[in-house]
């Protein structure tokens, strides 16, 4: 069983993914808070399928990652005034930690394949979800501007992808140097992404053309 999970883990984290993106798109307004909370858990809790064959070390820091995630973000929900910036450091390096597993296999898997393709696709979800989490600790000191003048923190997922898929709608746009800054990075790095991606399965796909027809 555990074989079998390992084997289509991407698959299983990219819908998890999309979970978090949109399943909370037909939950009523007053339970949105929880399951945001719930979709969440299930993402870090699914995670651990990535990390199966990976060393002692790995599991245990993202157990404690888990853990603390899982505390912060109950403490959030239920206690009123509770800042939610301890949640959001844990689950910045919950993704930079994820982050590293995925593009090292997406570099070092020699198939091409679905679990391939699902790779890419969680490595470009977890992009712009970092930077969505960057811009959020910015948007306290009045980085960014919206059309009634603040910016809720669920606007700023919705920006970093706007951002990343290079849409610039401008109902959202930096104001101070730094947010200039950082959204420029991210669309640069979001460019050099999808030409990296588009490479890499480009190479794949031509390195088993040429097995094929060697066999």
């Amino acid at each position: 069983m555990a074989e079998r999970l390992y084997k289509i883990r991407y698959s299983i984290f990219l819908f998890s993914f999309l979970l978090v993106l949109f399943g909370d798109i037909l939950i009523s307004q007053e339970w949105v808070k929880l399951a945001q909370t719930v979709l969440i858990l299930q993402n870090m809790i699914l995670s651990l399928i990535l990390f199966m064959r990976a060393n002692e070390l790995k599991r245990m820091a993202l157990v404690l990652l888990l853990t603390f995630g899982a505390f912060f973000s109950i403490c959030v929900y239920l206690i009123p005034g509770f800042s939610s910036y301890p949640f959001l450091i844990v689950y910045w390096i919950y993704f930079l930690f994820v982050s590293y597993q995925i593009y090292y296999d997406l570099m070092y898997e020699k198939k091409l394949g679905i679990e391939t393709i699902s790779a890419a696709f969680c490595g470009f979800i977890l992009l712009g979800t970092v930077f969505s989490l960057l811009f959020v600790s910015m948007g306290s000191e009045g980085a960014f501007k919206g059309p009634q003048g603040t910016v809720s923190n669920p606007d700023y997922l919705y920006f970093s992808f706007v951002t990343l898929l290079t849409i610039g709608y401008g109902d959202i746009t930096p104001v101070t140097e730094i947010s200039k800054k950082i959204v420029i990075l991210q669309g640069m790095i979001g460019h050099f992404y999808s030409v990296f991606v588009v490479g890499i399965v480009i190479g794949k796909f031509l390195n088993n053309q040429n097995v094929i027809m060697k066999d």
